[in-house]
C-alpha cells in the first residue's frame, strides 16, 4: 500500500456476515482495470473480480468496436445486450450467499452503455425505462453497492480494442455525461483521488471502510 493505511480492523474482514458490491464507471484507459486487479491483489481471497461485459460480448460476437462505430443499428443493439447481460449476473448473484465473496467488484456499469448509446443520438428514454436497466439501477442504489467513478485522464489514454476512434475531447465529455447521468437518475458515487501513485491505495481504503461501516450498519 502506498500512502494510505488501512483501517485497524482490516484484519476483522475474513469474519464479516455481509459483503459489498463495487461498480466501476469510467472513460476507457482512465484506471478501472488496472485498479480493479490491484484490489484483487492486495485482499485476496475475499475478493471475486468481475471483468468487463462488453469485451465478453465482442469476443462472443466475433466483432470490434470499430464495426459499432460504423453502423448504428449493431451499436444501440450491442449496448442493450450489455444491459441484459448486466441483468442476468446480477440475477445470478442474488440466489448466492453473499458471504462466499465479501467484495464483489465490476468493471463498467450500464451507464457506460447508457452514455454511448446517448453519444450515437438515439433515445436513451427507451433503456432507462427497460426492465433490466431498472434491474440494475436498483442494484446500483441498493445500500450494499458502491459506485466508483473513474474521471478521464488524458495522459493514460490507449488504443486498447474496444473504442479507438475517439478523441480526447470526446472521452472528456463522456466523462461529465457519466456523472450527469448519475446524478439524474439519483445514483451516489465516489471520484478517487487523479492522483495514480495513489489511486490504487485509496481505492482499497474506501472498500475497506466502506465494507466495515456496512457489516457494523447491518450487524
Amino acid at each position: 500500500m502506498n500512502g494510505e493505511s488501512l483501517p485497524s480492523k482490516f484484519y476483522m474482514l475474513p469474519r464479516l456476515k455481509r459483503g459489498i458490491y463495487i461498480h466501476l464507471i469510467g472513460t476507457k484507459s482512465s484506471g478501472k482495470t488496472f485498479s480493479m486487479n490491484a484490489v484483487a491483489r492486495e485482499l485476496g481471497a475475499i475478493v471475486e473480480a468481475h471483468f468487463e461485459v462488453a469485451r465478453t460480448l465482442l469476443k462472443e460476437l466475433n466483432i470490434t468496436g470499430t464495426d459499432l462505430d460504423s453502423n448504428l443499428e449493431s451499436s444501440l443493439d450491442f449496448h442493450q445486450k450489455i444491459v441484459e447481460r448486466h441483468a442476468r449476473i446480477f440475477e445470478g448473484l442474488a440466489a448466492i450467499d453473499p458471504r462466499t465473496k465479501l467484495v464483489r467488484i465490476f468493471n463498467r456499469t450500464v451507464l457506460d452503455a447508457l452514455v454511448y448509446t446517448w453519444m450515437k443520438g438515439a433515445d436513451v428514454d427507451a433503456m432507462i425505462n427497460s426492465t433490466d436497466f431498472q434491474q440494475c439501477g436498483d442494484r446500483y442504489k441498493n445500500q450494499n453497492s458502491r459506485i466508483v467513478h473513474f474521471p478521464f485522464l488524458p495522459h493514460l489514454v490507449t488504443a486498447d480494442g474496444a473504442r479507438m476512434n475517439l478523441s480526447h475531447e470526446v472521452l472528456e465529455h463522456l466523462s461529465e455525461m457519466n456523472e450527469t447521468f448519475m446524478q439524474n437518475l439519483g445514483i451516489q458515487f465516489y471520484t478517487p483521488s487523479l492522483d495514480l501513485s495513489k489511486l490504487n491505495a485509496k481505492l482499497v481504503h474506501f472498500i475497506v471502510t466502506e465494507l466495515l461501516a456496512l457489516s457494523s450498519h447491518n450487524s
